[in-house]
């Protein structure tokens, strides 16, 4: 999980495209929390396709977003389908009395 407010306090110095070359080479799954002026391209930059982010101009509402997200999470479920499967169609996926079909 990353925080910034688009500023540079004297922390260490990392090269962007060192950092992205690490979260794809990993497969890390990223956070990005950002504030005041930081800047919203940069941090879905950064989050990636397997990441997320959230931005807002007051880090006190950082938290309430933060906290929509984690329990969103807590009611997610996911679905685990085999290569062989996946490939058959149509494909009809069932979780808690809801269903959806791929054709």
């Amino acid at each position: 999980m990353v925080a910034t407010d688009g500023r540079e306090n004297a922390s260490v110095a990392y090269k962007k495209s060192d950092v992205v070359k690490g979260i794809a080479d990993d497969g890390v799954f990223v956070v990005m929390l950002g504030a005041l002026f930081a800047n919203e391209s940069e941090l879905a930059a950064l989050a990636g396709p397997r990441g997320v982010y959230f931005y807002t101009p007051l880090y006190a509402d950082l938290g309430d977003q933060l906290n929509a997200w984690t329990s969103a999470l807590a009611h997610g479920a996911a679905i685990d389908v085999p290569a062989g499967i996946a490939q058959k169609r149509p494909l009809r996926l069932e979780l808690a009395g809801e269903s959806v079909q791929i054709d």
